[in-house]
């Protein structure tokens, strides 16, 4: 299976993990190509995207790396050799490797930038992607799992269009969650299953990781929940808690209970009138008695109210 662009792959993965969409997950790529592909997932996923920096160390005349490092000064060695061969090359080529680590270490360093240094608070309790643009032995694989050990994380997740067999397995012994599109035993070159190989150089790919947030997709009204403003929870309240305020003193109160209201107005005018008139608005005071059943003992405790 070919590509155009490593963009079109990352489209093709970021359908496959549209379900972790506006959840807390970030983007770890492990190449410049691998960025490209990050990105159209990290558009996706409306997420946050970094790049662990890793470089091989190769042997004079060995094809395959005996180790690789990452920007974090961290050196891993291929587990595609044997536990003996690893110890057997590393005496023999004891200087040689020392010698390429700090040379590592240094080129490395030149290559990073801020914007895109891995950021473990951006990591812990996350969904972690990690993305690679092409796998042939899973090293790169080995060295981000030796960086992420002690970070506590949610899940893993490796992501990879194009791999060997033997990095197929190394994926799902590293991450929790494994896709890849492509899965060849004649792995010739990452670069040969994509047409279109142009990748931006260090400052191109660092500005993809800045502006990754401008580029989200704008999210889907219909997946998203309106919540509730804040006149409409307000305006359901308060009746329920006056009506409530209104029985409870209405129980609260004592039966046979007389309740006596007074005009105010009209005994202010009653001042100022005769004393016939007054008296007259004194008797026009309300005496209302609350109805109640009272029994004939009860009747006989009502006092009257003169004026």
């Amino acid at each position: 299976m070919y590509f155009n662009s490593r963009a079109e792959a990352g489209r093709i993965i970021a359908q496959k993990l549209e379900g972790y969409e506006y959840k807390n997950c970030t983007i770890v790529a492990l190449s410049r190509g691998a960025v490209l592909i990050g990105a159209q997932i990290a558009v996706k996923l409306h997420c946050n995207m970094m790049m662990l920096m890793t470089e091989n160390i190769n042997l004079p005349g060995e094809p395959t790396p005996i180790a690789a490092m990452a920007d974090a000064n961290t050196m891993t060695y291929n587990h595609a050799y044997s536990d003996g061969e690893i110890e057997e090359l590393s005496m023999e080529y004891f200087n040689y490797i020392e010698q390429q680590r700090l040379e590592t270490i240094h080129r490395l360093h030149t290559l990073m930038d801020a914007s895109g240094q891995v950021n473990k608070d951006l990591l812990r309790h996350h969904v972690i992607i990690v993305v690679s643009d092409g796998l042939s032995t899973g090293l790169s694989l080995d060295v981000a799992s030796d960086y992420l050990k002690p970070i506590k994380i949610n899940k893993l997740i490796a992501v990879c269009p194009v791999v060997t067999p033997q990095a197929l397995d190394r994926m799902r012994l590293f991450a929790d969650e494994v896709h890849c599109l492509n899965v060849t035993d004649n792995f010739i070159d990452t670069d040969h299953y994509y047409d279109d190989n142009t990748i931006p150089e260090k400052d191109g790919i660092y500005k993809i990781i800045r502006d990754i947030s401008l580029n989200w997709e704008r999210p889907d009204p219909t997946k998203i929940k309106a919540p509730k403003t804040a006149t409409e929870s307000k305006s359901s309240k308060p009746s329920t808690k006056a009506s409530t305020k209104a029985s409870s003193k209405e129980d609260d109160e004592p039966a046979g209970k007389l309740q006596v209201k007074h005009d105010s107005k009209e005994d202010d005018k009653a001042e100022d009138k005769p004393e016939t008139e007054k008296s007259k608005t004194k008797s026009s005071t309300k005496i209302y008695v609350k109805e109640e059943k009272r029994t004939d003992a009860s009747m006989e405790g009502i006092m009257l109210i003169r004026h």
